[in-house]
C-alpha cells in the first residue's frame, strides 16, 4: 500500500510540477520553429529578418500556439513511455 501511494505521489509530481514546466520550456521553442517555417512558406523572410514577435502575426499565431501545446504535451507523454521502458524497475511494470 505504501509502495502504490510513493507511485501515485510521484505520479501527481511528474504532471503538476514537469509538465507545466516542461510546456513553458518547449511550447516557445516550438512555436517560434513553426513561425519561421510558416513565414518562409508565405515568403515573409523580412518577418524574420527584422524580428517582428511573434503575437503581431495573430492570424497564425493562435493556431499555432494551440499546435504548439498539443505536439508539446504529445512529446511529454511519449517521453513518460520511454523513461518506463529504459527504467522498468522505477515505473508502474513492477
Amino acid at each position: 500500500m505504501i509502495l502504490l501511494q510513493a507511485a501515485m505521489a510521484a505520479g501527481v509530481f511528474i504532471l503538476y510540477i514537469g509538465l507545466p514546466v516542461f510546456l513553458l520550456l518547449m511550447t516557445p521553442i516550438i512555436l517560434g520553429i513553426f513561425m519561421r517555417f510558416a513565414w518562409r512558406k508565405q515568403g515573409k523572410q523580412d518577418y524574420i529578418k527584422n524580428k517582428m514577435p511573434y503575437y503581431k502575426d495573430p492570424l497564425l499565431f493562435f493556431p499555432l500556439l494551440i499546435l504548439s501545446i498539443i505536439i508539446a504535451c504529445i512529446f511529454f507523454y511519449l517521453l513518460l513511455i520511454l523513461f518506463d521502458k529504459l527504467f522498468p524497475e522505477a515505473g508502474y511494470s513492477t
